[in-house]
């Protein structure tokens, strides 16, 4: 196991490489994805993405929003998530897209009191199981 590998499996130590520059954030969405969700998510006003993580794929989602726009991004962030979530705002605000974010920290259900009435993009990344993708696709209809 490399020593880069080793240190994805310590948030805490992750955050503070992060804080440095030494590290950045990662995504499992290859770059690929990312770029065809910006092409979709150009127009929208008020957008959700679903598991956030290190933030990677939000900052690019904001970023390519309108200017009035706004990307609320859910996550639990489980059983001591605050690295990772401290690495994810860090990661918007590095992109400059502080301003059109609203963190929601919340599983999908506990999320929809938060969101925006109206909602012109969803992507939906959180929980991989069975379980939590069909309870993350219940707020999307």
């Amino acid at each position: 196991m490399s020593l880069l590998s080793r240190i994805t499996q310590r948030p805490r130590v992750y955050n503070r490489l992060h804080a440095l520059g030494v590290v950045n954030a990662y995504s499992q969405t290859h770059p690929e994805e990312r770029a065809c969700l910006c092409r979709h998510i150009a127009k929208a006003k008020s957008a959700v993405e679903i598991g956030t993580f290190m933030g990677l794929t939000a900052a690019e989602l904001a970023r390519a929003l309108p200017a009035d726009a706004i990307l609320y991004c859910v996550d639990p962030y489980p059983g001591g998530g605050e690295p990772l979530q401290q690495i994810a705002l860090r990661q918007i605000v590095r992109a400059g897209a502080a301003p059109k974010v609203r963190f929601v920290r919340a599983d999908s259900a506990g999320a929809v009191a938060s969101l925006s009435a109206q909602v012109d993009f969803f992507f939906v990344d959180g929980d991989h199981s069975y379980e939590g993708l069909a309870a993350d696709w219940k707020i999307v209809k």
